[in-house]
């Protein structure tokens, strides 16, 4: 298999377990649009160092576990972003 075989299939498994965090009520969507700048920061990564097979895997497993986290600890108010958005 190729490499984006497995990004595709990583973005997907990483995309259905933050829904359904969601809808079990373990993390809130409302801060999560304040993440979409490491989506580009991650593109850019898996760009430049392409020749490497599991560099897009391992960045994009990293990413939805930095989202996940954040998002509980936003959740249980432990930590408190700084510009909040109002819905």
């Amino acid at each position: 298999m190729k490499n984006r075989d497995y990004t595709s299939g990583v973005i997907l498994i990483g995309a259905g377990i933050l829904f359904l965090l969601r809808n079990f009520g373990i993390i809130s969507f409302r801060y999560l649009f304040q993440f979409w700048p490491v989506i580009l920061i991650i593109t850019g990564i898996n760009l430049i160092i392409e020749k490497q097979p599991y560099v897009a895997v391992l960045t994009w497993i990293l990413f939805f576990i930095i989202v996940i986290t954040l998002s509980i600890m936003i959740e249980l108010e432990i930590y408190i972003p700084m510009i909040p958005f109002p819905y």
